[in-house]
């Protein structure tokens, strides 16, 4: 990602970020194009089998600076609009846009001339984009072609249709998916394999192929067959890449054929346990079996339960390995975890809900040790990314105990920063803390903010912390913890993107909500007033701690969480907790609003009440007075 600072600019509507805008909580930042992808739209690039329209998308550019492509994520529309963008501009002028906004608006999208760019817009935003957003669209193609700009519009046919689809007629496209044998074939000559390009032929391969799978997954195929170490292995390794279906349905879904076996149900709900926890205790497994068979409506009395098959019968049958009192369902067939968890997904609608509720209680039982707590969340993660499955990606947020949240936070922090699912990731964190979150999700959220993606896309984080911050259920010691963790490597960004969310009538809420956390918290009141209190020497920061100060303690009561933290600020100056330049700031508010707050702690007769009268009482240059 490009390196940005943010700077404040008094009056204005937006922050400018370097070359990123950002606007309260819409956020839109240029990013590199990976190497691989300039590579593949480049001299690796495989031109659409529709060359009439290929050539007519490139005419559309020209003439109008603006091009969509609409098609489904993976089907390589992305390496399409580079290669358009590269007939128009160098390679190393061409940039991406992951925009983080509640509504698409034109007006948030970047001036770059003599640039080429790829906006995405295949993730659903909270608010449907305005009847006119296709038009506006337009004129934004139009005005950028004056300044030699151009863009690529990535988009899925779920998405645009409509207003949308009819104003942008004649600048949206859509290609087939590039032929998968020269795509495969290509790369394995780029790995040095060409001597397996043969490989193509063999039956299972050929029946892949045949199939005309996206590109990602004509890419993946080529791995394998790069890696295998001969065609008995290549066999063995397409089970994985077509998910074990025949496996699974031929042998895995039925009980193995022993005395004694446990009925289908059991069997089926020991094998998709399995699937989930896999790795972990077998008796971990069986109460996760137990769980499903409840939340599918089976009810056994204790003599029911006594006359069960044992564990081991119940591993046996569902044709499950374990050994030293562990499962390991993909010790023999690679990735068959996920694979039998994506098969129940599809092929059983009917009990969706059933197996979501099985699944996020299996995360706030607490019946799975807490060492393999982190790869069943991560299979559940990867499956919701693989198909944007909103709903199954929501089962680890709920109810989650501190230790396990910690490990939904690293989980979902990991699934945030990735090339492949990170904008999806990050557009559902923006989704949960807009709408209407439980204190629980605030606080996944928070601590998602104040870690490494704070780290690493503060922006974005902030966009997000400032929602939680509107949120009356919202933690402030773990809203003061995410800010001052940004403020670790981000100061200024963090104290101007606070000033600006206070200059705002419609941000103000937050922005109260953000400063009183950090004034009640150590590192917060480090960021507030700056290294060795640099910000009380400043005039244009220490009016603002005035006046901000003001504001927050207007008609509160000494018991209310202002109250508290202003006296707690002069209580830590007569400790020499505070710079002593911290209680002139402090009478200064006390001069402006009188408030009946301030009386009441001063009638306190404390240390810091005694310090700040003085200050109250000063001669006019601010002096305190003598005893």
């Amino acid at each position: 990602m490009i390196e940005n600072r943010m700077e404040v600019h008094p009056g204005a509507t937006g922050v400018q970020a370097g070359d990123a805008h950002f606007y309260g909580e819409q956020y839109i930042a240029p990013e590199v194009v990976p190497q691989d992808d300039l590579r593949a739209s480049g001299p690796d690039f495989i031109e659409p089998s529709e060359t009439a329209q290929w050539h007519e998308a490139q005419t559309a550019l020209r003439r109008h600076g603006l091009v969509v492509l609409v098609d489904a994520i993976g089907s390589g529309r992305e390496i399409l609009g580079l290669r358009l963008l590269q007939t128009v501009v160098r390679p190393s002028s061409l940039y991406r846009l992951d925009p983080d906004w509640s509504k698409p608006k034109t007006r948030y999208l970047p001036q770059r001339p003599g640039q080429g760019g790829i906006l995405d817009l295949s993730f659903a935003t909270l608010e449907l984009p305005d009847e006119d957003f296709g038009r506006h669209l337009i004129d934004y193609g139009a005005e950028s072609l004056q300044r030699g700009q151009y863009t690529v519009v990535l988009s899925t046919p779920q998405l645009w249709e409509g207003s949308l689809a009819r104003t942008t007629q004649k600048v949206t496209f859509q290609f087939g998916s590039p032929d998968p044998t020269t795509l495969i074939t290509q790369d394995l000559k780029r790995r040095n394999r060409g001597e397996r390009v043969d490989w193509l032929s063999e039956r299972g391969v050929a029946a892949i192929i045949s199939s005309r799978p996206r590109p990602s997954d004509a890419l993946r195929l080529s791995e394998i067959i790069s890696d295998s170490s001969d065609k008995e292995d290549l066999a063995a390794k397409l089970g994985e890449f077509t998910g074990w279906r025949e496996y699974i349905e031929d042998r895995l879904l039925y009980p193995a054929e022993i005395k004694h076996a446990p009925d289908p149900l059991t069997t089926r709900t020991v094998l998709w346990s399995t699937a989930l926890l896999d790795r972990a205790p077998d008796r971990a497994v069986v109460a996760s079996s137990n769980l499903f068979l409840q939340h599918l409506g089976v009810k056994r009395t204790p003599a029911v339960l006594a006359q069960e098959p044992t564990l081991g019968k119940k591993m046996q049958a569902a044709h499950v390995p374990h050994e030293n009192g562990a499962v390991n369902l993909s010790k023999d067939h690679a990735k068959l975890d996920l694979a039998v968890l994506r098969h129940l997904l599809k092929e059983f609608p009917e009990i969706r809900d059933q197996v979501l509720d099985w699944i996020e209680e299996v995360f706030t039982l607490g019946i799975l040790p807490k060492g393999d707590v982190k790869q069943a969340m991560e299979r559940v993660v990867h499956l919701a990314c693989e198909h944007t499955e909103t709903e199954l990606l929501r089962t680890i947020t709920t109810d989650l105990s501190e230790a396990r949240r910690s490990i939904a936070i690293q989980v979902l922090t990991e699934a945030a920063l990735s090339s492949g699912h990170g904008a999806y990731v990050r557009n559902q964190l923006y989704r949960w803390v807009k709408g209407k979150p439980s204190k629980n999700v605030l606080s996944l959220v928070t601590g998602i903010c104040g870690g490494e993606l704070g780290t690493r896309r503060p922006e974005i984080a902030l966009i997000r912390l400032r929602l939680i911050a509107e949120n009356d259920q919202h933690d402030s010691t773990e809203l003061a913890k995410a800010l001052a963790n940004l403020a670790r490597t981000e100061s200024d960004l963090v104290f101007s993107t606070l000033r600006s969310w206070l200059s705002k009538a419609e941000l103000q809420a937050a922005g109260r909500a953000a400063f009183l956390s950090l004034a009640g918290s150590s590192a917060g009141r480090t960021l507030l007033l700056g290294p060795n209190g640099e910000r009380l020497h400043s005039a244009e920061d220490r009016t603002w701690l005035v006046q901000t100060w003001s504001r927050a303690v207007e008609g509160h009561d000494l018991q209310s969480p202002a109250g508290r933290a202003f006296a707690e600020w002069s209580e830590l100056v007569s400790q020499g907790e505070l710079p002593a330049e911290t209680q002139q700031l402090l009478a200064e508010v006390f001069r402006r609003e009188q408030d009946s707050m301030m009386y009441q702690y001063i009638a306190k007769d404390t240390p810091g009440s005694r310090g700040l009268l003085k200050f109250i009482t000063a001669t006019p240059n601010g002096e305190a007075l003598s005893e």
